[in-house]
């Protein structure tokens, strides 16, 4: 999918979505997304292409935003805020620091569920997915952070599915609820280190965590390769994205070492 230069600096796909600020392994979920449906013989059209990439862009911003919320009132107060807004109840996004990416990018995924007439399931699952980011934020053992991962995976993989309509059947569905739960242990994997030095969860990574999430892992990738048509394409799709989560952890790898020189040395000049 190649991509153009907008008004304003902005950086347009085919689709005319805007990905300037996407952090780029969101963008290779949703160009790589076809590679999954296709092997079920599913083919989705332009318009439906739109809504996914409003779905994925508005779920960066508000992941970011979050990732950025040190108090867990103020996340629960914008949780609150964002589902009142999407279901209709509200015709105001509450945002704190004045986001106006993350209002735009709400507003057009808020007009992609009216038309896609999922309003309702929709906001249903996005108050599951927050309160699944909490306990997982909160949660003390590795097995209770571990679960509440799978779960929010899962659902936010749901959320694809309801954009996605018609375009979609039942063997289809079974794989991706497996992979999204998979791609939870993937992302943890990767990430750990560095969300429990950001405070987006506390536990604190052990050899036993990565034990269980590999063990997860492996014991998922029979199911995965027996449920999908094409194993091959599977795999190409498995490795574009590790490539891409590599990258996006090693990037998110030197902003914290690069804060962390920073703070030691303004301590130093205390």
């Amino acid at each position: 999918m190649s991509t153009i230069a907008g008004r304003g600096g902005q950086d347009l796909d085919d689709d005319g979505i805007d990905w300037t600020s996407v952090r780029p392994v969101y963008r290779r979920m949703h160009t790589e997304f076809r590679l999954l449906t296709s092997a079920f013989g599913i083919e989705v059209d332009k318009e439906t292409r739109q809504h996914l990439g409003r779905l994925i862009t508005a779920i960066d911003a508000v992941d970011r935003h979050l990732d950025g919320m040190q108090s867990a009132d103020d996340r629960s107060g914008f949780g609150r805020s964002m589902v009142s807004y999407l279901s209709g109840r509200s015709d105001r996004l509450e945002v704190a620091c004045g986001s106006k990416e993350l209002v735009n990018r709400s507003r057009s995924l808020k007009s992609s569920i009216i038309r896609r007439g999922i309003q309702a399931p929709f906001c249903d699952t996005v108050e599951r997915i927050l309160e699944c980011g909490e306990a997982k934020r909160r949660a003390r053992s590795q097995a209770v952070m571990i679960h509440a991962m799978r779960e929010e995976w899962y659902l936010s993989g749901r959320l694809t599915v309801l954009t996605l309509g018609s375009h979609t059947n039942p063997r289809f569905e079974k794989f991706f609820d497996l992979c999204c739960r998979t791609m939870s242990s993937v992302d943890l994997l990767q990430d750990a280190r560095d969300d429990y030095r950001a405070g987006q969860m506390s536990v604190r990574p052990n050899v036993w965590l990565y034990v269980r999430l590999c063990v997860n892992l492996f014991a998922a990738i029979p199911r995965l390769l027996w449920r999908f048509p094409k194993p091959r394409l599977l795999l190409r799709y498995t490795l574009n994205m590790l490539m891409a989560e590599g990258r996006q952890s090693r990037a998110s790898s030197q902003r914290m070492e690069s804060v962390g020189d920073v703070s030691h040395i303004a301590t130093e000049a205390d």
